[in-house]
Order: structure tokens, then sequence, then C-alpha cells
């Protein structure tokens, strides 16, 4: 059985910065999932990432522009940066630095609802 969802939440990328995979090619690998994600009828939300600061300022733009264009597509709600407060935050991450421990989840939690929300009410066709 086929599952259409209503909203569809795009959360990816960081671990695409710490491969330093090149900004284009993610930018056409988030472009075909908003599109696929569309196409089945859902309401997509995209989370937006950074890269890390050890990458170079011209990557760093570029990996943010992927974000930002992409998050311009008609329809698409766009979380500017998913791990605001959390990223670089000691408090808010495991021992490695990078993967958010459960006080980060729920910061990531709380920041990302009001999109999710949003969404949840554009799919129902709410105001």
């Amino acid at each position: 059985m086929a599952t259409r969802p209503n909203v569809l939440v795009v959360a990816v990328g960081g671990n695409d910065a710490l491969r330093s995979l090149s900004p284009e090619r993610m930018e056409t690998n988030l472009g075909q999932i908003v599109t696929t994600g569309q196409a089945s009828g859902a309401v997509v939300v995209l989370a937006g990432m950074a890269a890390m600061p050890n990458e170079t300022a011209d990557y760093r733009a570029r990996f943010a522009a992927a974000f930002s264009r992409t998050g311009a597509t008609p329809g698409v709600i766009h979380m500017p940066f998913l791990l605001d407060g959390v990223a670089m935050v000691p408090a808010m991450n495991q021992a490695d630095g990078i993967h958010p421990n459960e006080y980060g989840a729920q910061r990531i939690a709380e920041n990302l609802w009001p999109y999710v929300a949003h969404a949840i009410r554009t799919a129902a066709g709410a105001p």
C-alpha cells in the first residue's frame, strides 16, 4: 500500500558538509527531494544546514546558498537553520561536539515545531 504524506520534513546536509560534498550536487539532490515530495502532494518543510567552520568561506557560502535557493522553491516552508542555538554549543551536544544530546534535540524540536505546525495547517487548507 502506497503512503502519501501530507507533510514532508527534509532535514539533511550535516553529513554532506562533513564529507565536503559539492554544494551544487547537494542542491540538485535537495531539489529532487523537494520535487518528489511536492509531486506526492506533501507540503515540504526544508530545514537549512550550515557547513562546518573549518571549511573555506567560499564552500560555506555555496553550501548555505544551496539551501536558500531550494528553500525559495514555491510552496516550500524554509527553516533557515535546523541547529540554531545547538551547533557549537557544548551543553547542547554530545562529547563529539557534533551530534545533539537530549537538550540539543529538545531545542531542535522546539525550533522546528512552528514550521511543522505551519505545514500541517497548510496541508489541511487552513490559512
